[in-house]
């Protein structure tokens, strides 16, 4: 594990930013928040998700949790009781099984059906299985030109890929100029004709001026997020800005903004547009780090709830004081659960010193498990389900 961090130092630093936010009036993590700790036991290769964007999942067939380790290209599987590494999945980046030159997101559906998409190469995702044989390739652009796939990237993270029937839905980042936001960046691929569409709609960002939102290297207030309720097969879009979600069932689109306790608070806008910023500017900066936004959704097929996590706005007055050597600065995170009707059922707002949900949410039959920050002991990490109320009062 040292070696794997010698080698990953400096991008892991550069990754803590997302984490970052205000330390004064961060919630602590109490007993009451969290009903257990579970220990991932890691081998000496398998990294803390950082900067390379591992990811999560549930494996109902094989009841486990799964960890894409993408510094390796490997699926890694841990026991759910026991936090026991019981095996892993090698993806090929050559010969007859390869996935594509550095895959970045997997999504695994069950031991037949792995999917995964590389960051470089076709515009396809590869479907393997827990072997890492590849058994089969989906295309969605590779020979069109650009106006054709206008998105060519995928969300990471939680909420990029969803798999229904024959049916695969992904997310993808929003465009972020005007003339490629004419298509709702979700692309559905049909298994079975292996023909791709791109959601008619909803298309985001309509009504924002896009030169007056942060670079499109800030990713995270572009990237789209998705999740499909197996319940009526509805489909639950959420995009970083603004704070409304959309459900699309029957190609009907309902708006619906979520009606919690505690707001997030207003996205601030920039009071110019975002080329006459540098990335170092000290007011640009501060609005990244302090603007609220929707993180993303899952649906919880176990108990048949909804989960929002939203980042929350931070003081300007705090980042500052932290620029100047005063303290540390934590985002806040909303951690949220609703029923089928959008009543809320539950909410906590725990500080990214205690849980950091970028890189690390998952659900399983026993709720919402979250990601720890990394401890003193490299050897381990720490997923902790949080103590939510899943039933109306």
């Amino acid at each position: 594990m040292r070696k794997v961090r010698k080698l990953v130092f400096e991008l892991f630093i550069l990754s803590l930013l997302p984490f970052m936010s205000t330390e004064v009036g961060a919630q602590n993590l109490g007993a009451s928040d969290v009903k257990r700790v579970l220990a991932l036991s890691l081998d000496n290769e398998t990294a803390f998700p950082g900067y390379f964007g591992s990811n999560f999942h549930y494996a109902s067939d094989k009841k486990v949790f799964v960890y894409y380790n993408q510094i390796t290209s490997s699926l890694k599987y841990f026991d759910v009781a026991s936090g026991v590494n019981l095996g892993e999945t090698r993806l090929q980046t050559l010969g007859p099984n390869s996935v594509g030159q550095e895959p970045y997101y997997s999504h695994y559906h069950t031991q037949d059906s792995i999917f995964v998409f590389a960051r470089f190469g076709k515009l396809a995702l590869t479907l393997v299985n827990d072997q890492g044989t590849k058994v089969g390739e989906f295309d969605f652009g590779s020979i069109s030109d650009f106006s054709q796939v206008p998105y060519p990237r995928m969300s990471n993270g939680f909420g990029g890929i969803e798999v229904v029937g024959s049916r695969i839905y992904m997310g993808l980042q929003v465009a972020h100029n005007l003339y490629n936001n004419t298509k709702a960046p979700v692309i559905i691929i049909d298994m079975v004709t292996g023909k791709y569409e791109y959601l008619k709609m909803p298309i985001p960002y309509t009504e924002l001026n896009f030169k007056r939102l942060p670079k499109s290297g800030q990713i995270e207030f572009y990237e789209s997020r998705l999740m499909i309720d197996r319940a009526d097969s509805s489909l639950i879009l959420t995009y970083p800005v603004p704070e409304d979600i959309f459900k699309i069932s029957d190609k009907i689109v309902e708006r619906i903004s979520l009606q919690s306790e505690k707001p997030i608070g207003d996205f601030d806008f920039l009071k110019a547009d975002n080329n006459n910023y540098s990335n170092s500017d000290v007011e640009y900066t501060k609005i990244i780090m302090t603007n609220p936004r929707n993180l993303g959704s899952l649906y919880d097929a176990f108990n048949e709830v909804y989960y929002f996590i939203r980042k929350t706005k931070g003081d300007p007055k705090l980042y500052d004081k932290m620029i100047n050597g005063l303290g540390k600065f934590y985002y806040d995170y909303s951690y949220e659960v609703y029923d089928k009707e959008f009543n809320l059922l539950d909410l906590k707002v725990i500080s990214s010193k205690h849980l950091v949900p970028n890189k690390g949410v998952v659900v399983s039959p026993e709720g919402l498990w979250v990601l720890m920050p990394q401890g003193d002991n490299e050897d381990i990490m720490e997923l902790a389900l949080l103590n939510l109320n899943l039933v109306k009062n």
